[in-house]
């Protein structure tokens, strides 16, 4: 909400900042949805998202986007 024209090229560093600060095992994308529509639709966001961790192995892009949250919240 700090941009509202995000792009992943904006957001990108922030994503990355914060996850060589924390550790891929202990990040994961989320939002902040039906508030976050005003800005963006709900593809748009998580392709942000998305776009913004291309570089990173699947391994790595798999905990972000599921495995940790299944680990995190037992689900």
């Amino acid at each position: 909400m700090f941009d509202p024209n995000w792009t992943a090229e904006s957001v990108g560093p922030v994503v990355k900042t914060l996850i060589e600060a924390f550790g891929v095992s202990r990040c994961m994308f989320g939002s902040n949805f039906p508030v976050d529509s005003l800005m963006k639709d709900y593809v748009s966001i998580w392709a942000g998202f998305s776009e913004a961790v291309a570089d990173f192995s699947e391994p790595d892009r798999e905990l972000l986007f599921a495995r940790n949250v299944e680990r995190i919240y037992r689900i």
